[in-house]
């Protein structure tokens, strides 16, 4: 059961959904222990945004999870943004050590390059 200390604005099926992703991800960082859902104290939750105050079953160690959702693009978007970020000229080898040799051998400040 989910506890709550603050309203809550986020709707709750997208809470749980929060909750239940934040579970399958994460383990306690000190005895790798899965959290239950009375683990989890849910602090606030307003828009996208939502504050964990976790106690870890296990070892009793305490912890503010603060979560932050990004919505998700289309695929489209996604293959767009991948196309773009690896699109253009790959730099070889021999261009990295002629820049190496360039700056290696330079004498002058930014302005000159600039």
């Amino acid at each position: 059961m989910i506890r709550f200390k603050i309203d809550i604005v986020m709707p709750i099926k997208l809470l749980k959904q929060v909750i239940s992703q934040f579970r399958k991800e994460h383990t306690c960082p000190f005895c790798k222990a899965k959290f239950k859902e009375q683990d989890i104290i849910v602090l606030m939750a307003n828009g996208l945004s939502s504050l964990f105050f976790v106690v870890c079953g296990g070892c009793a160690s305490q912890a503010f999870v603060s979560l932050e959702l990004i919505p998700a693009q289309s695929p489209e978007d996604t293959f767009r943004l991948r196309m773009q970020m690896t699109s253009g000229d790959e730099i070889s080898h021999n261009e990295i050590l002629d820049m190496r040799n360039f700056l290696n051998s330079w004498q002058g400040d930014l302005k000159d390059i600039v």
